[in-house]
């Protein structure tokens, strides 16, 4: 079977973007590089923020110097600067990575969005809001790229285990990270077929995350 062998992950310092690149990190025939706003330890790692101006350009060094082949687009917020780092970000993010991967008439990117991304809810107006509007720019890159060699996958998640909903109640029946990245990593990393839109959730969950 074919893969996308060099693999970088953003948001990875917990939850699912840990679990993500854990995954691709234990199959020996992939290469799994990690994003991290803060410095660790890790010395093949990208680093910074991603609304920082700058980040963009950093980005596109990294693609380019790694050579990198499937982008999984995991970072994002549910509080603070919710439309910029959720939205915003992603798409100067995916523009980078798009234009490289159209230059090299191949790669995939996965975008990491939410059940929120399909049907609203209440309270959550800002956070809908820039999952609606990844959901909105995705689907036109998939249009675009076309021919292009460039495969694009949104995945809409459910509730999963991690930092950004442990205050709630039903915490401990949401799907852990652990299982989702390993069902995403199976499913969407190949190249013998190509998974445009994937849909996670529990199933006894209502369709809104």
């Amino acid at each position: 079977m074919d893969f996308f062998y060099n693999i970088l992950v953003t948001g990875c310092s917990s939850g699912l973007g840990k679990a993500l690149f854990n995954e691709v990190h234990s199959h020996d025939h992939l290469r799994a590089f990690a994003h991290h706003r803060s410095m660790t330890a890790d010395p093949f790692a990208l680093y910074g923020d991603v609304n920082d101006s700058n980040f963009p350009d950093k980005l596109d060094e990294f693609i380019r110097t790694r050579q990198i082949e499937c982008f999984i687009n995991n970072a994002g917020v549910y509080e603070g600067n919710v439309l910029e780092t959720n939205l915003l970000s992603q798409v100067k993010m995916l523009q980078v990575v798009y234009d490289y991967f159209a230059e090299q008439k191949k790669g995939r990117i996965i975008n990491i969005n939410s059940l929120a991304g399909i049907n609203p809810t209440a309270g959550e107006s800002l956070y809908c809001a820039s999952k609606f509007g990844l959901k909105g720019f995705s689907k036109s890159l998939q249009l675009e790229a076309i021919g292009s060699g460039v495969e694009i996958t949104d995945v809409y998640l459910g509730g999963v285990q991690t930092r950004m909903t442990e205050g709630r109640d039903n915490y401990d029946s949401l799907m852990k990270a652990d299982d989702v990245a390993r069902q995403i990593i199976d499913l969407v990393n190949t190249k013998s077929y190509y998974v445009n839109e994937l849909i996670l959730r529990k199933r006894n969950e209502s369709s809104s995350s």
